[in-house]
């Protein structure tokens, strides 16, 4: 959920605007796909933001129901960037082309399912994660409709 305050300025029918935003992390999906040698493909999505699933049968084939889940922490939900687009306004009818860059790392340093000492151990649920590592939300939007006069 994305909140932003924008200045506009506009050149006749077009228009450009620029502007920072607010966002919220309401879902966040993974997909994953395995394919362990000679054994059937695994692909499995599970919701980032959940807490890990302390239900996982490592006896069976990794689905949307067996799955490690997520880690409840791992990723940021609070994002700040800047939004950008162009659009032009013709007797109510309107076309926009946006942008926006997160400048917040999505990636939670300071989470208990992060390691930064190597890699984690076999029986260790947590992801190995170097110093370096980085994650910004960009997303790019395409806006048309019509304005009434009210």
């Amino acid at each position: 959920l994305n909140v932003g305050v924008s200045v506009k300025k506009g050149f006749g029918p077009a228009y450009l605007y620029v502007g920072p935003y607010f966002g919220y992390g309401l879902v966040g999906n993974q997909n994953s796909v395995l394919t362990p040698e000679g054994f059937d493909v695994q692909e499995w999505t599970d919701d980032i933001f959940s807490p890990p699933n302390d239900n996982l049968d490592p006896t069976q084939p990794l689905s949307d129901d067996n799955n490690l889940g997520g880690s409840d922490d791992l990723y940021n939900k609070i994002d700040f960037g800047v939004n950008l687009g162009i659009g032009a306004n013709i007797a109510g009818v309107f076309g926009e082309v946006f942008a926006g860059y997160g400048l917040m790392n999505f990636i939670n340093y300071d989470s208990d399912y992060y390691s930064q000492d190597g890699y984690a151990a076999k029986d260790d649920m947590t992801t190995a994660l170097g110093e370096d590592a980085k994650s910004n939300n960009i997303f790019f939007g395409l806006s048309v409709g019509y304005m009434f006069g009210f």
